[in-house]
């Protein structure tokens, strides 16, 4: 858990938290959002392909990793 004091995407809030460890799925990332639910493939994202998945984190986001 940290502080959002600047603007942060799903993929800078993922690198600011000490990225992924070993057996996370990179492919299924879910951001919590109220009762919303938000999917977020990092592999997609950094071969640039469905970046518009990469949005900006707000206040009590929550960011599961499966």
């Amino acid at each position: 858990m940290f502080p959002l004091v600047v603007p942060t995407t799903v993929l800078e809030a993922i690198n600011g938290a000490g990225g992924f460890q070993e057996f996370a799925n990179q492919k299924k990332v879910t951001i919590l959002r109220g009762d919303k639910r938000i999917y977020f493939n990092y592999k997609d994202v950094i071969r640039g392909k469905n970046t518009q998945q990469n949005i900006q984190v707000e206040n009590g986001d929550h960011i599961i990793v499966d």
